[in-house]
């Protein structure tokens, strides 16, 4: 399969139905082209060609590139039959439909990587975008999960690569031009990332290849020359010198869930007027990260005493800390006194919710509280 040039798998992905899935290289300008992009763009194109499960027959094929060289790595395969590619290209005129990033930042002196999603018919281009910063950028492996998103792995060396919810933040040795592994999810969209970090240490680190599990956890390989590579819980923690191989596993955070959050006291029966401590019970975090809350708000449903000779005010206080304080007291011809305790609960890695809790001080042992409406701010004097 090719032209009278110089033509070049590297990546290649089976559909449910035994179809295959090819894309790399081509300076072929007569490479067998059926649809979409039938005419050769530059220097080198990328190309994707879907075969039958016979392999008899090409269903589609096109080139995918602009005026100077693109290169196809990687080529995933959703339930659809959409096609998925990504690789690197030096064209500042790659094409790109919907994109997250719509300029190459250094083309043609350096390259990006890009995302490219093709329809099931190989007819239209879903969407396409650039990815990467204003040094080399060279993406090598695609997955994509069971809800249409698309995960990307490579190389950088910019030091502004698009970073979002990263686990590493900054390329560890892009000022002396070595390069990190970089890790992407795109939305199904294609309109957003979902999140992007770099991986690695001093020296050259890349990855080379990206799976992804059903419930959504990356799984990357690739190498290293970094004696500082980032370890998590290894089989072989050491460097072993020249280059190792390096396996890591990428979980997305989920964030703490305050739905089922309760106050420590909701009920308190005394009316001493002293301040009482209430804690945010019941925050839950599935990846049981620990949880740290704020308190951002208190207020009551009755108003504040302001009497210049009242010292119990204001009734509320701890905005800012992880434990509020609220006056047990309240009005002796009224519903009882609610408060409502305002907080955020943050999982220390990006992961945030926020809710409100009620304390209600009742009139009496035998009877509850009617809210009567938060109007008024517990902790203004």
């Amino acid at each position: 399969m090719g032209g009278n040039g110089w033509d070049w798998g590297m990546g290649i992905a089976v559909d449910t139905s035994g179809s295959a899935y090819v894309t790399g290289g081509t300076f072929s300008a007569n490479f067998p082209t059926t649809n979409l992009y039938t005419g050769f763009a530059g220097w080198s194109d990328a190309f994707v060609t879907k075969i039958n499960a016979v392999g008899d027959n090409i269903i589609y094929s096109t080139y995918l590139g602009g005026g100077m060289y693109d290169d196809g790595w990687g080529i995933a395969i959703d339930a659809s039959g959409n096609a998925y590619i990504t690789g690197w290209t030096y064209s500042a005129d790659f094409p790109t439909v919907s994109p997250i990033q719509g300029i190459c930042n250094n083309c043609p002196t350096y390259s990006d990587a890009y995302v490219t999603k093709i329809n099931a018919s190989g007819d239209a281009v879903i969407y396409s975008t650039y990815i990467g910063g204003s040094n080399e950028d060279w993406s090598y492996g695609i997955a994509v999960d069971a809800s249409g998103n698309a995960y990307i792995a490579g190389l950088t060396v910019s030091s502004d690569f698009p970073v979002a919810s990263p686990i590493q933040a900054a390329c560890i040795d892009c000022s002396n031009s070595y390069s990190d592994a970089f890790i992407t999810k795109i939305n199904s969209l294609g309109d957003s990332i979902v999140y992007s970090t770099y991986l690695g240490g001093n020296g050259w680190d890349w990855c080379s290849s990206i799976s992804v599990s059903a419930s959504g956890d990356a799984f990357i390989t690739g190498g290293t020359e970094a004696f500082d590579f980032p370890a998590v819980s290894p089989i072989d923690g050491v460097f072993g010198g020249v280059y190792d191989a390096f396996v890591a596993k990428i979980r997305e955070n989920s964030p703490p869930n305050c739905s089922g959050a309760s106050a420590s006291l909701p009920i308190i029966l005394d009316n001493n007027r002293d301040m009482t401590a209430i804690s945010i019970l019941n925050i839950i975090d599935p990846d049981l990260d620990t949880v740290s809350i704020t308190i951002t708000g208190i207020t009551q449903d009755e108003p504040v005493k302001r009497s210049a000779s009242d010292k119990r005010f204001p009734d509320g206080s701890g905005i800012g800390a992880d434990t509020a304080w609220i006056r047990v007291e309240r009005d002796n011809s009224g519903n009882g006194r609610v408060y409502q305790i305002s907080f955020t609960a943050s999982d220390g890695i990006g992961g945030i919710c926020s809710g409100t809790v009620n304390v209600c001080v009742p009139r009496s042992k035998d009877s509850g509280c009617i809210d009567d409406g938060q109007l008024y701010d517990s902790t203004i004097p």
